[in-house]
């Protein structure tokens, strides 16, 4: 939702700085709540099952190309024909948004498969280099900027700086302290964790393996083979 609010806002004031338009500034914050709600369609998919529709998630409503065309479609409509339809622009850029930066983070279930992309029909593999915060985190980030954007307007007489100012820079130090302290002391630890979790699994793909009929029939040892464990034990010495 942050990316959808944020590329809504940014945008409107692209469109209206290229177009000359102060109706567009008007309607900036209209366009940044759908640009929030486009940023929280992909993830409906992770409920996996709704009614009788069954759901992937990163799979069903991730359309990192998609989304992105229908984007462009709508702001070539809005500018040459009307411009409300520049709301449209902004909800799939939101969902767009999303879907892109999710190939940017570690993969949901399996190591490869990062976003499904739905024209060439093949899962992007996962780049793990931005792994994202938990929902916790998101939604304490989220309703502590909804507070900073409606109280910004009302703050004055603090220093120089108007309210937005301020807020903005209040922010940015946030930002920039808490992406510091994320990627040097818990990015590292959570990486660590999905790599011994990889291991693991590989581990166990190993054990699975059919054991070869050959290695049982010609081996010195007394092996007990089926079709999905094999384990060698040492003959005792006579």
């Amino acid at each position: 939702m942050a990316y959808g609010f944020i590329s809504g806002f940014i945008l409107t004031f692209i469109l209206a700085w290229f177009t000359g338009s102060t109706a567009l500034l008007g309607l900036s914050g209209c366009f940044a709540i759908l640009g929030a709600l486009g940023g929280l369609i992909p993830d409906i998919d992770r409920v996996e099952q709704l009614g009788p529709l069954r759901l992937t998630h990163r799979k069903t409503l991730h359309y990192p190309i998609g989304y992105g065309i229908l984007a462009l479609i709508f702001v070539y409509i809005g500018i040459y024909m009307n411009v409300k339809c520049i709301g449209c622009a902004s909800l799939f850029l939101g969902a767009w948004l999303h879907s892109f930066m999710d190939i940017f983070d570690d993969f949901y279930r399996d190591p490869e498969h990062g976003v499904y992309e739905h024209i060439s029909r093949k899962w992007i593999k996962p780049l793990r280099i931005i792994p994202f915060a938990s929902l916790r985190e998101w939604s304490l980030q989220s309703f502590c900027d909804i507070v900073a954007i409606a109280v910004s307007p009302f703050i004055s007489g603090v220093c120089i700086l108007s309210g937005w100012e301020l807020t903005t820079l209040s922010f940015f130090i946030i930002w920039l302290v808490s992406t510091v302290y994320e990627f040097k002391r818990t990015v590292p630890k959570r990486l660590a964790m999905i790599s011994e979790g990889l291991k693991n699994k590989q581990n166990v793909n190993i054990l699975k393996k059919p054991a070869d009929p050959n290695f049982c029939a010609a081996s010195g040892r007394s092996v007990f083979c089926n079709s999905t464990v094999s384990l060698s034990l040492k003959r005792p010495s006579a």
